[in-house]
């Protein structure tokens, strides 16, 4: 089975969906991949907001770095996948690079 697939973002502060991104504080019509909301009563440590919003960062960036991981062992094992199969070996891995720099990014939400 397969994931949804991405790019997949944060609504209404705590709800990681797929599909168009809604207003501010407001949901869309994308399937919901999950709720990074605690819930009261449930017991097990509840992490502050500081660390939910970083665990949703790294939730949101999955589909990217699956996509990164990818194209290097594409790249690794070969080839440089039918898409990029005019770039020479340094700018294909370049590509890839890039592709896991944005990633990182988006999950420790640093600037690229």
């Amino acid at each position: 089975m397969a994931h949804t697939p991405g790019p997949w973002h944060l609504e209404a502060e705590h709800y990681i969906a797929a599909g168009p991104v809604a207003s501010p504080g407001e949901i869309g019509s994308g399937p919901l991949i999950a709720d990074v909301l605690p819930h009261p009563g449930v017991p097990c440590r509840i992490p502050d907001a500081s660390e939910q919003a970083a665990n949703a960062a790294l939730l949101i960036a999955a589909p990217e770095m699956l996509a990164a991981l990818e194209a290097w062992v594409r790249l690794r094992d070969g080839g440089t996948g039918a898409r990029h199969a005019t770039l020479t070996s340094a700018q294909a891995m370049e590509r890839v690079a890039d592709m896991a720099r944005n990633a990182i990014a988006k999950a420790t939400r640093e600037p690229a």
